[in-house]
């Protein structure tokens, strides 16, 4: 049953990204993903219409993304703890992907939510409790 809810996630994420624009569109890749987050951090006042759409869509993207994997992944199996007090707001978290996308130009062949996942996972990794000993 979860598995259909990271289904029914993701393709929610693809008509996000897609929208109405082309088909060819919806398929990001690492690259363009890292470019996308990469106009987060500029001046929306100095943008075209289109870089202010591309900036959308990467923080589309993530959340969507992050979402998927909090609805679909159980608390106590989760590798990714994004603080919700206070909440991280959405411009950081894509300031976040740009950096990790950035700084590991060898990932950006990958997938891009797998590369949303890593950047997230090495700025909030759960913190890890070892079993009490009886």
């Amino acid at each position: 049953m979860k598995l259909h809810w990271i289904f029914a996630i993701g393709i929610i994420a693809l008509f996000f990204v897609g929208g109405a624009r082309p088909a060819h569109a919806a398929m990001l890749t690492g690259l363009q993903l890292r470019e996308y987050c990469g106009l987060i951090k500029r001046d929306s006042s100095t943008m075209t219409s289109t870089e202010i759409e591309h900036g959308e869509m990467c923080l589309i993207f993530i959340t969507a993304i992050e979402e998927g994997y909090e609805l679909g992944m159980p608390k106590d199996k989760r590798l990714i703890c994004i603080p919700t007090d206070p909440v991280v707001p959405n411009g950081e978290l894509g300031l976040i992907v740009f950096k990790y996308l950035d700084e590991h130009p060898e990932e950006l062949h990958n997938d891009p939510g797998y590369l949303v996942l890593d950047a997230l996972h090495t700025a909030f990794p759960c913190k890890f409790i070892p079993p009490s000993k009886k």
